[in-house]
């Protein structure tokens, strides 16, 4: 016969076996962060709400309040969290066995591949379409493309020390080479240019890469 300790230690484990895993705060902050780009995107600034937000995150609103205390400033987190977790986003490590053009076409394949997603083009859009209704944004935005640019540049300037390559001083190649990547990225967010292929993407960046190394292959 059971006791009643026996029965209320069954009682227990079944309600925590039926509740869900007991989640991080940064894992509920990822997951917030990740649902209001969705919902900015899929209805704008203006339409977006925080009871979509909330339902997308799985959370209650009450929750997500937590978290910022207002749309604009949720939208404001969510955009430079977005760009911290750009500028974390790095190549894969160098290989010994690669060629310099191979090596340098997959770091710039990269970068463009994060430019170019449709998520960074949305955001993008909207960031530039409500920045006089959210005036920190423009500040902390400029900022975050910054440091995006800052990082790209010591990649490029990590692969020249690597291969012994002069990309000039301070870097001068390595920062045409960004404003190339940028142009394009502005072509596609002006809609003058279709969306390139995967094919055209990889001739691109074995093009760029072909004549950056044409520029700073030291002289034989």
């Amino acid at each position: 016969m059971s006791t009643g300790n026996e029965q209320k230690n069954r009682q227990d484990s079944k309600r925590q076996a039926g509740r869900p895993p007991t989640r991080s705060e940064d894992e509920t902050r990822q997951l917030v962060v990740r649902a209001a780009i969705e919902e900015f995107i899929d209805h704008g600034a203006m339409r977006a709400s925080m009871g979509g937000i909330a339902r997308r995150a799985g959370i209650s609103t009450r929750t997500l309040y937590r978290f910022a205390p207002s749309k604009e400033e949720l939208f404001r987190v969510a955009v430079e969290q977005r760009i911290e977790e750009v500028i974390a986003t790095a190549p894969e490590p160098h290989r010994p066995c690669e060629s310099p053009e191979i090596e340098l076409s997959r770091i710039l394949r990269a970068y463009i591949d994060l430019l170019l997603s449709a998520e960074a083009l949305a955001t993008t859009r909207i960031v530039i379409s409500e920045l006089e209704r959210f005036p920190d944004l423009a500040t902390s935005f400029r900022s975050g493309g910054q440091r995006v640019a800052q990082a790209f540049d010591r990649s490029i300037l990590e692969f020249c020390k690597r291969r012994g390559l002069d990309c000039g001083d301070p870097g001068h190649e390595a920062r045409i080479l960004r404003w190339t990547l940028a142009g394009i990225q502005r072509q596609r967010l002006l809609r003058v240019e279709e969306q390139l292929s995967e094919s055209e993407l990889d001739a691109l960046t074995r093009q760029l890469a072909h004549r950056f190394l044409a520029l700073t292959m030291p002289s034989r």
